[in-house]
This record gives C-alpha cells, structure tokens and sequence, in this order.
C-alpha cells in the first residue's frame, strides 16, 4: 500500500493532529491501494457513493469500510483515510487538509 503525497501545508497541526482550518486542496483519484499520509476531509463535486476508510479506523483491528451516498457539492461527515476505488461512483472529489 503506497502513501498519496500531499503537498506540505507548511503549518504545523496542533497537538491533536487535527487542523481546523482547511489551506490545500488536491484532486483524489480513488485507489484501493493507496491511504492518505494524513487525515483529509473530502468534497465530492459528483454525486454518488464514496466508499472510504474512516480516519480513526487505521490500524484498528477489524477495521471496515463505509460506503456513503454523497449528493454533489457535500462534504463527507468524518475525516478520511482512503477512498477505495471499488464501489466509489461519485466523482470531482477533492481531500482538502
């Protein structure tokens, strides 16, 4: 499994790892290989299903994927790990961190 690059925001996240301003974005192409380095929270521009992993999931024994149904321009609910291309129908989706 290989780490999508994103580009360093060149701020440091607070102690919680978490940012809670949002100041890159980058185009996701869905992969059922590849993870985000970090947690993103994810548009999707495209309505459709988005079948991803959920950030406090990694490395949790068990650990499963969600499949949600997205309208276009929503913001899914939780922060983000991986977005699987199997089962992914929804389109233009961007990790903005």
């Amino acid at each position: 499994m290989a780490l999508i690059t994103l580009p360093d925001a060149g701020t440091p996240p607070p102690t919680d790892g978490v940012r809670t301003e949002l100041g890159n974005a980058v185009a996701v192409t869905p992969s059922d290989a590849n993870t985000f380095p970090k947690p993103v929270r994810l548009y999707v521009g495209g309505a459709g299903i988005v079948t991803c992993m959920p950030a406090r999931q990694r490395g949790a024994s068990g650990q499963a994927s969600v499949a949600i149904t997205m309208v276009a321009g929503g913001i899914v609910p939780f922060l983000v790990d991986q977005v699987f291309a199997t089962g992914t129908t929804a389109t233009l989706m961007v990790a903005c961190y």
